[in-house]
């Protein structure tokens, strides 16, 4: 994980994280520290813990392009039909207009999104993020009765957020969102 956050923090890349609840564990519970121990200082980040709200400002060439998101480690909500439900019930319950809501806690990947009316009767588009678990299983998810998970099925996802409009592409691989990326850039640099 230590290596991921170093990566995921150059050039200022890394902007906020929410806690969970295996590291609070381990400090809680046996005393050791974790790799979040010292993330503010060491990142510069955001360490968020339970519900919380960021708000995101890219300034593009003509105008500025807000991105609201909320995110929490665990929130109440499971549907059998729908992975990314605890989202969907965050956003209602905790953030309504929210653009992206984030979750983790069920270690189940997945990805969901639909227009969602707001106060006045206005539309927006919620993306709804449910975060997989970067191990195959562990004690918990065989205690829970969830199956191993496969490499598609682990991990987070990539967001990719224009600047100059409101846009959110959503990539299943990290990896792939940072080759889109790449790609834009050099295209861009191309053009100019």
């Amino acid at each position: 994980m230590q290596s991921a956050l170093n990566e995921l923090a150059k050039e200022n890349r890394l902007l906020a994280s929410w806690s969970g609840n295996h590291d609070k564990w381990a400090a809680d519970k046996m005393g050791k520290m974790t790799t979040y121990h010292e993330f503010v200082k060491r990142y510069g980040a955001h360490y968020l813990e339970g519900v919380s709200y960021v708000n995101l400002r890219l300034s593009g060439d003509e105008r500025d392009v807000d991105y609201k998101f909320v995110g929490s480690h665990q929130h109440k909500g499971y549907s059998i039909y729908n992975d990314s439900h605890a989202a969907l019930r965050m956003e209602l319950d905790q953030a309504r207009g929210a653009d992206i809501s984030i979750t983790a806690h069920n270690h189940v990947k997945a990805y969901n999104q639909q227009v969602v009316k707001i106060h006045g009767g206005s539309e927006q588009v919620l993306h709804m993020v449910a975060l997989g678990t970067y191990k195959e299983t562990d004690r918990h998810s065989r205690k829970k009765g969830w199956a191993r998970k496969g490499e598609e099925a682990r991990g987070g996802f990539g967001l990719v957020l224009r600047p100059d409009r409101k846009d959110v592409k959503v990539f299943w691989d990290i990896g792939e969102a940072v080759e889109y990326v790449n790609l834009l850039e050099q295209t861009t640099f191309l053009d100019k």
